[in-house]
C-alpha cells in the first residue's frame, strides 16, 4: 500500500509492505466557504449576538473608537473584513481621527514593514492609513493596573485602549495550545496586556485542563475572560476561516457570547472523532509553510498524538528548511531539557517559545518512540531534541516496515495535514 504525504513542496511516499495490519489515511473534513461574505459580516454586525447592533454602539458625537487587531503571527483576513467596516463608520460619519487600530502583539515584537504590508495593503495602498495605528509593546506602552483576577493574574491593561469610549476586537477562531480556541478574550490577554499579565496567565498551562480545544474548566481561558470583562469590551467580530484562509463563517456580538457560537462552528468543522487509538501514526505537519520551521511545525504532534496508544509510535515528517525556527524554543531546549525542569520554568518565568518545549516533552512522555525525518542536522534531533533521526526517505520507508514487522503494528493511522484538524478519540 502506498501513500502521498506533503513535505516541504513536495510529496514523499509512504510504502506499506506488511499485509493484515489497518491503515487509515485521516484526511480534514471538506469545508465550503461562504459565498458572500460581505452580506454575512453585515448581518453579523447589525443582528449581532446578545449585543446592540455594531452601528448604534459605535454612533455618538465624538466618541473614540479603538479596535484590537491580531498581529503578524496570526492569519486574520483584515483586507476583507476592515475596509467595509471602515466604509460603515464613514458613512456614520465617524471621523478617522476618532478612530484608533492597536495590534494586538502581546509579548510578540512589533511588525516590520514587510508584516504591515502583507497584512493591510490592497493595491499598493494601505487601508488603514490616515487612522491612529500602534502597537502593545510590552516594554514601551502604558499599562494600568486593574487589579488581580481571582487566580491572582494581575490585570494590567494598554491605557490607549483603556482611554476609548468604545472597545472592539476584530479576531479569528482556532485552536490553542493551552487557551482551548484562539479568538475573543485573547485579544485583550495577552493582546493588549502587560508582560507580568501575560506571564502569569501563561503559567497556567501546565495544568490539566489547559489544552488544546478545551474550554470547560480550563484556567488559562478563563482567567483570560475575566481580565477581558474588567477591561471591558464592547463588541467582538470572531472570524471562522477554512484551511486555505477563506471566511466560512462570522460570529459578532457580545464578548464570550459571539465566541462560543463561532467556537462551536470551528470545532465542527476541524475536530474528528476516532473510535479507537493506533500502534502508530505517521503524520505530515502539512508541507510548506506550514512545515518551515520546527517551531511552526510541532503543533501537529499536539493535534494529533492522542491517535496513539502510549509508547506507540509517531513518524513526524516536516522538512524545516529554515531550521528551528525560534531563538527562546532553541534555548530552553538546552536549558530546560526535561519535563521536570521545563514544567518549573513555565511556571516562575514563562516566555513565548518555552511552550513548545513543554508540549514536546509531554508528548514524550506518552511515548518514546517519536521519530523526525527532516532537514535538520542528525546531532540536534538525537541530542537537543531527544528525537529520533530518520535520515532520507529510503531509510524512512525501512524504518516504517521494520516496526510494523517486529513490535506487532496491528493498526495504523496516516495524517497528511496535522496542524489543521484536532483528534480527538
Amino acid at each position: 500500500m502506498k501513500y502521498k504525504i506533503p513535505f516541504g513542496n513536495r510529496e514523499l511516499e509512504i510504502s506499506i509492505e506488511i499485509e493484515n495490519i489497518r491503515v487509515d489515511k485521516i484526511n480534514p473534513k471538506k469545508v465550503k466557504p461562504v459565498d458572500d461574505y460581505l452580506r454575512l459580516l453585515e448581518n453579523a454586525l447589525e443582528y449581532p449576538i446578545n449585543s446592540k447592533p455594531f452601528s448604534e454602539i459605535v454612533s455618538g458625537e465624538n466618541k473614540k473608537i479603538v479596535f484590537v487587531i491580531d498581529d503578524y503571527t496570526r492569519k486574520f483576513p483584515n483586507r476583507m473584513i476592515i475596509p467595509p467596516i471602515l466604509e460603515k463608520l464613514d458613512q456614520l460619519g465617524i471621523e478617522k481621527k476618532n478612530i484608533s487600530f492597536i495590534m494586538g502583539c502581546g509579548t510578540h515584537s512589533e511588525p516590520t514593514l514587510d508584516h504591515l504590508n502583507a497584512l493591510f495593503t490592497i493595491n499598493g495602498k494601505n487601508i488603514l492609513d490616515g487612522y491612529n495605528f500602534s502597537f502593545n509593546n510590552i516594554n514601551e506602552s502604558k499599562f494600568r493596573f486593574l487589579g488581580e483576577t481571582k487566580r491572582g493574574t494581575p490585570i494590567e491593561i494598554n491605557e490607549e485602549y483603556l482611554n476609548a469610549d468604545v472597545r472592539i476586537l476584530l479576531t479569528d477562531v482556532e485552536y490553542h495550545y493551552y487557551a482551548g480556541f484562539g479568538g475573543d478574550r485573547k485579544s485583550v490577554l495577552p493582546g493588549v496586556s502587560s508582560q507580568k499579565s501575560i506571564n502569569r496567565n501563561h503559567a497556567m498551562l501546565v495544568d490539566p485542563n489547559s489544552f488544546t480545544g478545551n474550554l470547560e474548566n480550563n484556567p488559562v481561558h478563563l482567567d483570560m475572560m475575566e481580565a477581558a470583562k474588567r477591561a471591558g469590551v464592547d463588541f467582538v467580530v470572531n472570524v471562522v476561516k477554512t484551511v486555505d484562509d477563506q471566511i466560512l463563517d462570522i460570529k459578532a456580538g457580545a464578548l464570550g457570547d459571539a465566541f462560543l457560537e463561532a467556537v462551536k462552528i470551528y470545532d465542527k468543522n476541524y475536530r474528528i472523532k476516532l473510535n479507537s487509538k493506533a500502534d502508530m501514526i505517521i503524520i505530515s505537519a502539512g508541507g510548506y509553510p506550514k512545515d518551515i520551521n520546527l517551531y511552526q511545525a510541532l503543533k501537529g504532534i499536539e493535534h494529533c498524538r492522542r491517535a496513539v496508544k502510549n509508547n506507540g509510535y509517531i513518524f513526524f515528517l516536516a522538512e524545516c528548511k529554515e531550521g528551528v525556527g525560534h531563538k527562546v524554543f532553541n534555548e530552553w531546549m538546552i536549558k530546560y531539557n526535561t519535563f521536570e525542569k521545563v514544567s518549573a520554568q513555565v511556571q516562575t518565568n514563562f516566555k513565548m517559545g518555552g511552550h513548545k518545549v513543554y508540549y514536546l516533552l509531554l508528548a514524550k512522555k506518552q511515548t518514546p518512540n517519536i521519530y523526525l525525518y527532516s532537514n535538520l542536522p542528525k546531532d540536534e534531533v538525537i541530542n537537543k531534541f531527544q528525537l529520533n533521526y530518520i535520515k532520507n526517505e529510503k531509510e524512512l520507508n525501512i524504518k516504517i516496515n521494520k516496526i510494523i514487522k517486529n513490535k506487532g503494528v496491528k493498526s495504523i493511522y496516516i495524517i497528511p495535514n496535522s496542524k489543521d484538524i484536532l483528534i480527538d478519540v
